[in-house]
């Protein structure tokens, strides 16, 4: 769902569900997608062909996710430094 009170952006057709009691340690939960709103979302919040998520707790202890908004800032040289020693280019960066 799509909500932006607060400026939170909730991943409209994305959700986080927590693991089964009886799984294996190693899993811990599932993501589901709605594969049409999901898409629609991810259009229309497009960052140069990236969409980054935060996954919250709620007061209410459910999860799910967030739209992080973030953008790197153009005049952002720190970012281009660390990329420069990594062999990537500053505009392959996601954020």
């Amino acid at each position: 769902m799509e909500n932006k009170e607060n400026n939170k952006i909730f991943a409209n057709g994305m959700m986080f569900k927590r693991k089964n009691p009886k799984a294996p340690d190693f899993v811990k939960g599932h993501v589901s997608v709605m594969i049409e709103d999901f898409t629609t979302f991810l259009k229309a919040h497009n960052n140069r062909g990236w969409a980054n998520f935060d996954l919250k707790e709620s007061k209410g202890g459910k999860l799910y996710f967030e739209l992080n908004t973030w953008k790197k800032d153009l005049d952002d040289k720190e970012g281009e430094e660390l990329a420069k020693h990594d062999g990537i280019k500053a505009d392959e960066i996601p954020f």
